[in-house]
């Protein structure tokens, strides 16, 4: 996809146009993002990306050789490429990367005036720079049709040989749950999450018109690893995930692709699950029961335990909210949660959990704020609603068929992704930015893509 000859690009509120223009008027400009992913150091930075990505989501270096630190060389040099192409300014003028760049000066008064500012300076320097980082990598260099379709299998393969090794050599911990045997994935509710989170990428590549027969096998049978890590790792946030994945799909696609979903994804999902370990299927018949009073006389030690842990994802989520209402404004600094819930509990003369919230947004909350939480959803929200315009506005257009199938399919991870954030998934994490970055760089690739029939398009 060539690219255009003039693009408007997406104006701030508030700030000048190029060559003076009234703030907040839509533009023809003529910089760096008229040569979206043509110079030559887009091109280098994309190279060091696409295996930056791989290594982020298949996680093999955790179980091969974690000591090369590959994953931190290869962002260096994306991020030096990035920079040098001049494809980062562009994206500074969109104003979810505004918002989270707010939310990053947001992040560091929080941890100035939190609880402890040593345990805050942690969180920034191993979780949100990095994670901020690999967001504005990825908005700055997936901005071509071709990059974001090849960066989308990427994150697929990844995804689905994580799944792979997981299967073939992971271990399982005291309750029978499949989990990596170290790293990032030795946590059966992290793997079975990361595994729902890649189905909606598997669908992209087996429904895209014109992708042929082989990529459509090969997208279902990368999905097969997925269904069946969620079957074996126990995690009921997984397994309501898939059902509501499951659902949402069914509401979103036209009845071609309906079969296709129900005639492929749910027979492997019904014989994965008849073939689980019984352990797992008690495990997962817990899933609405939220109180120790409800189970009867005999319910297992296994039964016992995941109401319990239910019980105590409600206890952190009820003290986060708590914490939340105390400190408003700066929260008790990024990190911070586990040292206030133990100072909580001591004055209520018990012991302290020492569990982080297990909630992305009370987690959030509690610890930068209301307006750190506000901030954040603000550039994700903000994502959202202009992929829904885009599938509105891509009708008619040439490639229209192709635009409104990835921002569906862009749509329908967001969905997924917001029930993984409630229950447990961490906003500091790397796999919401990259996922919201890849995002956004498609929405800057479609607003140049549809020209005029998206006039007054903007990502804000």
């Amino acid at each position: 996809m060539g690219p255009p000859s003039k693009i408007s690009v997406p104006p701030v509120m508030g700030v000048p146009g190029p060559g003076g223009a009234p703030a907040g008027q839509a533009v023809p400009y003529a910089g760096p993002i008229m040569a979206a992913g043509q110079n030559i150091f887009s091109r280098i930075g994309f190279v060091f990306l696409v295996p930056f990505v791989f290594f982020l989501f298949s996680r093999l270096l955790d179980v091969t050789l974690p000591q090369l630190h590959l994953p931190l060389i290869l962002g260096v040099l994306t991020l030096t490429a990035a920079f040098v192409s001049g494809e980062f300014w562009p994206a500074l003028r969109l104003m979810p990367v505004r918002l989270l760049i707010l939310f990053t000066v947001w992040f560091c008064l929080a941890s100035i005036f939190g609880v402890w500012r040593g345990g805050s300076f942690v969180v920034f320097k191993d979780y949100w720079t990095k994670s901020f980082f690999i967001f504005l990598a990825v908005s700055s260099l997936a901005v071509t049709e071709g990059r974001i379709r090849l960066l989308i299998r990427i994150i697929a393969i990844g995804i689905a040989g994580a799944m792979l090794v997981a299967l073939a050599i992971g271990a399982t911990d005291r309750e029978n749950r499949l989990i990596m045997p170290v790293g990032e994935l030795a946590n059966s509710n992290g793997l079975g999450i990361l595994a729902v989170l890649g189905l909606p990428l598997c669908w992209h590549g087996a429904s895209s018109s014109g992708r042929g027969k082989l990529m459509a096998i090969w997208s279902v049978v990368a999905a097969l690893p997925m269904i069946w890590v969620v079957s074996r790792s126990g995690s009921r946030t997984a397994l309501l995930m898939l059902g509501v994945l499951f659902l949402y799909a069914l509401y979103q696609f036209d009845w071609r692709q309906r079969l296709l979903l129900a005639g492929i994804m749910a027979p492997l999902a019904l014989v994965a699950f008849l073939t689980a370990p019984e352990t797992l299927l008690t495990r997962y018949a817990t899933l609405f029961v939220t109180s120790s009073r409800q189970l009867d006389e005999q319910a297992s030690a296994l039964d016992a335990s995941a109401v319990s842990s239910t019980e105590a994802r409600l206890h952190l989520l009820e003290k986060s909210l708590s914490i939340t209402f105390r400190n408003p404004l700066l929260g008790i600094g990024p990190g911070n949660f586990m040292v206030e819930e133990n100072k909580l509990a001591e004055t209520e003369g018990r012991r302290g959990n020492w569990q982080v919230t297990h909630n992305g947004y009370t987690e959030l909350s509690a610890e930068t704020g209301v307006p750190g939480f506000l901030l954040y959803m603000a550039a994700l929200v903000s994502i959202w609603r202009s992929l829904g315009k885009l599938v509105n506005r891509a009708a008619g257009v040439a490639a229209g068929d192709s635009i409104r199938h990835t921002a569906t399919m862009f749509r329908i991870l967001f969905f997924v992704t917001a029930i993984a954030i409630f229950f447990g998934v961490s906003l500091y994490h790397y796999f919401v930015p990259a996922f919201f970055g890849l995002a956004l760089g498609f929405l800057r690739s479609a607003d140049a893509a549809v020209g005029p029939a998206m006039a007054g398009f903007r990502t804000q």
